[in-house]
């Protein structure tokens, strides 16, 4: 009985971690009304590599590849 609930509680855990890594794979932007998820193209302005749709941003120029 121990083992099932133990084996419960880490799939219910392993499913809440990846709802929060989907959630985080995406940035927001958020404005008067809304949120929006967006990801800037390649070329486009970034800060972190979640920022871009390709993963990819250069930190030095400061655009997603």
């Amino acid at each position: 009985m121990f083992i099932t609930r133990l084996l419960h509680f880490f799939c219910i855990l392993g499913f809440v971690a990846a709802l929060q890594d989907l959630q985080n794979s995406t940035s927001t932007v958020t404005t008067s009304t809304t949120t929006a998820m967006y990801c800037q193209l390649s070329g486009g302005y970034c800060r972190m590599h979640m920022d871009c749709c390709s993963r990819r941003c250069m930190q030095v120029p400061a655009e997603c590849r």
